[in-house]
């Protein structure tokens, strides 16, 4: 693609990618340009000049010339007109004219292959016509043209250009060096004079790039040396890609499998500058002591990568490259003219030694990663309905196995960091059960509920802050419908979607909501009136009132019935909460109570809760549910909130995603000491009721705090404190 062609997007993009730490060769090759090009957009950007393209003359550029105009061009100037006198009589400028006729690169021979044309029904020696172009008399073949169409010689062209550039390869200093340590490691093997397999990953677009053409080149000739098949994949090779592999006797893999190939057979993988994470996908392949002896890697070095990479990045995603580089040999490929392929490439093979000295029961240790451990169950075909079920409760707990693994692994950091304190703060426990999830790593929900209010407010009053904010009811409701449609495709429950608006509040809540109404109304009203004082002009449109969400109001009866119209399209629901009173995650835990009660109640249910009220993880934990999740959007307080502000686009939004089950275990381990000090069987569940009790204690929205009982003030770990030191002392009994 020409420099002319290219949007501003793609420049911008380019810089960009300089600047976040990659070379501007893969950036090149990675957009499908000239690495020239990139050079020059990332010297006018550290310039502070415009990436956007200068003025030009009008005359059109060499791309944009016709094939015919650029023959003609050449046999002008075999005949003895100057460059810049054809470039005249052409109208077009005279560099064009250069790099037609320019024939001592290689550059031109490409171009004018290009031209070649044979007339149909006509015999014609192919080879006068390529040597013709090679030896860069072209003006024959271009003369030979006919008029009822052609066809192009390209491949052949391709071809003769790749076996040059091979057989340069093979004289150079580079592959003799590179030649001398690859049979070392052959011999060492034991593979000499064996039938070796290639496998080649990641080469890239088959262009006139040196970079690839090395790559290329260096598969081909290994290829010749281990006497064996050879495949190769990779997502850009096109059709033309295939032809010419094809002709070089390579053979395509058909899908992608990531790199995760089985080394049955003793197998060498070329796997030149690709992700260190598809690397890693091969070792984890290959992650037995048979397996690995059968492998010799041509990667990206490891000790590089161990290096450069913080060790909790390569824990969690390059576990196996970590350990290989302790039970492999690194064999370094000396730098020559060839730096695109022999900088931070290297030869490894397995230490048979180590790897016995390691394995004495003939097993590899690996740490379970959530990618692999999912694919394995995804991978096993079942048919039986009980295999069936089984498999898919395997597939929930290989879900959330990533969330256990990191509860499990700090588990001993967490008891020495806190057990001495003996007190603990809201914020530090807070930040140990702190998940961010992406969306890949959520696990199946049977059923999805959602408190609808909390969508309502963050839809229809995002920023109360900003004075200028105006919105329609329509946008409102739009929104609305928009957010439900996000979380349910990042939950995707599988039988029940329940959603429940508030109805009238309970006689409890009645005063501090009214209280609560009063304050925001006011406190806008006041941004006004600040806003107006600096000068500014509002919108001439009245503001969203929040208070008619309301039970009762006009609009909360109008998106009563947008709610029914939405529903009926989605899913099916009971109708039967519609008009019912109380809060909306009371109608929720009642409808978890009812189908509890059923005879045909799968115990194994798992549920996912999305609303934004604190009270949400005690709820959760009253129904004591094995799989019991809740599902919320990052709420800021303090600066943080006025600096970023709330968004009412979901796809924005940072959500989390907290398992109770996983929580059930911390607060197990909050009151471990209870165990050995009750004269009576230590109950969880009990522990559990008794905990709720407690935070109730410090107020919710239907009970004010005790005096001196505030959250602020530490009075959880107050409470905790107390509650240890007196349950031993009561009579069997627990407070609930």
């Amino acid at each position: 693609m020409q420099v002319c062609e290219l949007p501003l997007e793609v420049r911008a993009k380019a810089v960009g990618m300089v600047e976040a730490g990659k070379s501007q060769r893969e950036v090149a090759r990675i957009l499908g340009v000239h690495p020239a090009s990139v050079n020059r957009w990332w010297k006018r950007h550290k310039a502070g000049e415009s990436l956007q393209s200068k003025a030009r003359s009008g005359r059109p550029k060499v791309c944009e010339l016709p094939l015919e105009v650029r023959a003609k061009a050449v046999g002008m100037v075999e005949a003895g007109k100057s460059q810049r006198e054809v470039a005249r009589i052409l109208g077009v400028h005279p560099a064009s004219v250069n790099r037609c006729t320019f024939a001592v690169f290689r550059p031109l021979s490409e171009a004018v292959s290009e031209l070649h044309v044979i007339p149909p029904k006509q015999s014609v020696n192919t080879t006068y016509y390529l040597e013709n172009i090679l030896q860069k008399s072209c003006l024959d073949a271009l003369n030979r043209t006919a008029r009822g169409g052609s066809i192009l010689e390209r491949r052949m062209v391709e071809k003769r250009l790749f076996k040059e550039r091979e057989e340069k390869l093979r004289k150079s200093e580079f592959w003799k060096n590179f030649r001398q340590d690859f049979l070392l490691c052959l011999n060492v093997l034991g593979w000499t004079g064996r039938q070796v397999d290639l496998v080649s990953y990641g080469i890239g677009f088959l262009s006139k790039e040196h970079c690839v053409l090395d790559q290329l080149a260096l598969a081909c000739i290994l290829q010749e040396e281990l006497k064996g098949s050879h495949w190769s994949f990779d997502p850009a090779y096109t059709s033309q890609c295939l032809k010419i592999l094809q002709d070089l006797h390579i053979s395509v893999i058909s899908e992608n499998e990531q790199c995760k190939r089985l080394a049955e057979n003793p197998s060498v993988f070329f796997l030149p500058h690709v992700d260190a994470a598809l690397t890693n996908n091969l070792l984890w392949k290959n992650w037995t002591p048979q397996n690995l002896e059968n492998l010799v890697v041509v990667a990206t070095s490891f000790s590089t990568l161990t290096r450069r990479i913080p060790d909790r990045i390569l824990e969690r995603d390059l576990w196996f490259i970590k350990q290989a580089s302790s039970i492999c040999v690194e064999v370094p490929i000396k730098l020559s003219e060839r730096k695109n392929m022999s900088r931070q490439v290297r030869l490894y093979r397995a230490l048979t030694g180590e790897i016995k000295r390691r394995t004495p029961d003939g097993k590899l240790h690996s740490s379970p990663v959530y990618t692999y451990i999912k694919e394995q169950f995804c991978r096993h075909k079942v048919t039986d309905e009980v295999a069936c079920k089984a498999k898919d409760q395997m597939l929930f707990l290989a879900s959330t196995y990533h969330c256990y693994l990191n509860s499990t692994m700090r588990y001993i950091e967490i008891h020495e960091t806190y057990h001495a304190k003996g007190e603990r703060s809201v914020r530090e426990t807070a930040n140990l059960l702190g998940f961010k999830l992406p969306h890949d790593c959520i696990p199946e929900f049977d059923n999805l509920y959602l408190d609808m209010n909390g969508i309502i407010h963050v839809c229809s009053h995002p920023n109360d802050d900003d004075p200028h904010f105006r919105i329609s009811e329509e946008k409102v409701v739009a929104d609305i419908f928009h957010y439900i449609e996000v979380l349910f495709r990042i939950i995707r429950p599988k039988k029940v979607f329940y959603m429940a608006v508030d109805g009238v509040a309970p006689r409890a809540k009645m005063n501090q909501q009214r209280g609560r109404r009063f304050r925001s109304a006011r406190a806008a009203e006041a941004v006004e009136k600040e806003a107006l004082s600096r000068g500014e002009t509002l919108p001439k449109e009245e503001r969203f009132d929040s208070n008619c969400i309301t039970p009762g109001t006009l609009f909360m009866a109008r998106l009563h019935e947008q709610l029914k119209y939405f529903v009926v399209s989605k899913i099916t629901y009971d109708p039967t909460w519609q008009g019912t009173p109380g809060e909306g995650e009371h109608k929720i835990m009642e409808f978890i109570r009812y189908i509890k009660s059923q005879t045909d109640y799968d115990p194994n249910t798992r549920h996912c809760l999305y609303g934004l009220d604190a009270d949400l993880m005690m709820l959760g934990l009253c129904t004591h549910e094995p799989h019991f999740s809740l599902l919320r959007e990052e709420i800021l307080f303090g600066k943080q909130a006025k600096n970023k502000g709330r968004t009412a686009l979901p796809e924005e939004a940072t959500f989390h995603l907290l398992h109770l089950s996983l929580f059930r275990e911390y607060l197990e381990h909050e009151f471990s000491a209870l165990k050995t000090k009750l004269p009576f069987p230590f109950d969880l569940e009990k522990v559990i009721d008794d905990w709720i009790l407690m935070c109730f204690l410090v107020g919710n929205d239907f009970l004010p705090h005790l005096p001196n009982m505030h959250i602020k003030n530490e009075a959880l770990a107050s409470l905790y404190k107390v509650y240890m030191d007196v349950l031993p002392t009561l009579t069997g009994k627990y407070i609930m």
